[in-house]
């Protein structure tokens, strides 16, 4: 028997917009105070944090798919780090390092923005620090990867009891496991990680599902992550936003394909 879920929410907890360009050879952590200040007021704390490893999606003979395999540090050691400015409704944080900028909507007392709405918000945001690289003479922001990832969390005792039944909420990615009664096992713990190419070579979907606990709260969930990723033209930047529409639909009918119809419908996904 299928699952039945608690909730109506569908189980997004985080989705994130990124723009990863070429180094900016002139940024300094002077610059992050600076444009911290052209933020506004509604952006009220700051946080540091290490460097994301560039990431390349990669075609071709040799090339390897999986995110591990394609981080690629082309920055010298003695960039900045990154920053993180905290929106003032917690649920927006906004990172800046020399190489990406990243908005993440994260799960809080306030609804999901819809990926429109986050994406627009994106862009206002890209825009007022492009701007400002130009006005400080920081450098031109050339674009080379547009990603996107959507963090799907399904807590333990809501929809499952044990890994066995992971199969039952994500059919697409866990199939049925051979009994092992009969051996005196018990499973414990699964996992899944899958790379797919967006054809024909304009990025790849990566996906991962395993175990995790749920932050500030003694409870296991089983979390799915899925990033769409891809190249930029240098010609066109304009195929940085129809990249992340791409990566977007993407992620909608992939999910749709992996999650039981059931819980599809009882979210309201299915239209």
């Amino acid at each position: 028997m299928n699952p039945k879920p608690q909730q109506i929410e569908p189980p997004i907890v985080e989705l994130v917009i990124c723009a990863q360009f070429a180094h900016l050879p002139r940024l300094t952590t002077g610059h992050y105070g600076l444009f911290w200040k052209e933020l506004g007021e509604e952006w009220v704390d700051s946080l540091d944090g290490s460097l994301i490893e560039d990431r390349f999606e990669v075609f071709g003979k040799g090339s390897l798919p999986f995110q591990m395999d394609e981080a690629i540090r082309l920055t010298p050691l003695n960039v900045p780090g990154r920053i993180m400015f905290v929106h003032k409704n917690k649920d927006l944080l906004l990172q800046i390092q020399g190489t990406r900028f990243l908005l993440n909507w994260r799960k809080s007392d306030k609804e999901y923005p819809s990926y429109d709405r986050l994406k627009a918000e994106f862009q206002i945001l890209y825009g007022l620090f492009e701007g400002f690289c130009k006005n400080h003479k920081v450098g031109e922001l050339l674009i080379n990867q547009w990603e996107l990832t959507y963090v799907d969390s399904f807590p333990k005792d809501q929809l499952w009891k044990s890994p066995n039944q992971w199969g039952q909420i994500l059919p697409g990615i866990f199939a049925k496991l051979l009994s092992a009664d009969d051996l005196n096992l018990r499973l414990d713990q699964r996992a899944a990680q899958w790379s797919f190419e967006i054809t024909p070579e304009r990025g790849r979907l990566h996906l991962n599902a395993h175990s995790a606990m749920i932050a500030g709260a003694l409870q296991e969930t089983l979390l799915l992550t899925m990033t769409a990723r891809g190249p930029v033209s240098k010609k066109d930047k304009s195929s940085h936003q129809q990249g992340l529409d791409l990566g977007h639909e993407t992620i909608l009918n992939a999910f749709k394909r992996l999650v039981d119809p059931d819980l599809i419908q009882a979210w309201g996904l299915d239209s």
